[in-house]
């Protein structure tokens, strides 16, 4: 079983909340892999998933002129076989 970690950027078109189109040319993306874990090593993963969450979410924005979109991120982990 690979244990390659597999991170697609599509290059997209989403509509802003106002109707408009925007271009996501580089940003978006999906990731998944295979872990070999404990339920506790997953316990701790998913910590750190949610810290790294965290951590962006409640950041200061930069006062640098940008305009910045809501983006949903999620992220989860359960016991599968590939």
């Amino acid at each position: 079983m690979s244990t390659a970690t597999t991170i697609w950027m599509p290059s997209a078109v989403f509509r802003r909340t106002d109707g408009e189109p925007t271009s996501w040319p580089r940003g978006p993306f999906s990731s998944e892999t295979w872990l070999h874990v404990t339920d506790d090593e997953l316990a701790e993963f998913a910590a750190e998933i949610a810290a790294v969450m965290t951590r962006w979410a409640e950041r200061e924005l930069p006062d640098d002129g940008r305009d910045r979109e809501t983006v949903f991120a999620f992220a989860r982990a359960v016991p599968g076989q590939p």
